[in-house]
């Protein structure tokens, strides 16, 4: 009679085995099929941050270079894309606006307290704030801002929100 000889890691390593076969599998579909889906999507929230940030910091150069009349970054966001517009002063009564620069559509929609359509004003100081408003009409008053503003960020799969000094 022949002796059986039990090796009980066969079994661990069966189940170690499948295991890794499904988690590769699991690894190949998300990157494979979800992947092209997922991973740009999240790249454009971040490229669309990056952007706004710099056009923030573009306008507060302008506004400071203008000597008194400041200068306008205009927000448009549409249900997918968003585009930035920089103005030379700001659209107050009495004041002249003229396009500077249109920069490229982004993917993404950026907001600000609810508004897609957006003003991001700055003085010759280089302080800013931001209400809402669309070309051709001016601003009454600019809304007082203390601390910092808040704007959201945000694609099909995910939103941020990311913030800005005011001075």
């Amino acid at each position: 009679m022949a002796r059986r000889i039990k090796l009980p890691l066969l079994d661990e390593r069966g189940d170690m085995l499948t295991n890794f076969i499904i988690a590769t599998l699991a690894t190949a579909v998300l990157l494979g099929v979800g992947g092209p889906l997922v991973l740009p999507t999240i790249f454009d929230r971040y490229k669309l941050a990056t952007k706004l940030g710099a056009e923030i910091d573009a306008v507060r150069q302008l506004g400071i270079a203008q000597s008194g009349t400041g200068a306008t970054l205009y927000v448009n966001s549409s249900a997918t894309s968003t585009t930035f517009t920089l103005y030379t002063g700001r659209p107050e009564s009495g004041n002249a606006i003229a396009n500077a620069e249109t920069s490229t559509t982004f993917n993404g929609t950026v907001s600000y307290g609810g508004a897609k359509q957006f003003a991001v004003l700055a003085s010759s100081a280089g302080a800013i704030t931001a209400q809402a408003w669309t070309p051709g009409n001016t601003i009454a008053a600019e809304t007082a801002c203390s601390g910092s503003l808040t704007f959201t960020v945000a694609t099909s799969l995910s939103s941020k929100t990311t913030s800005a000094q005011c001075q």
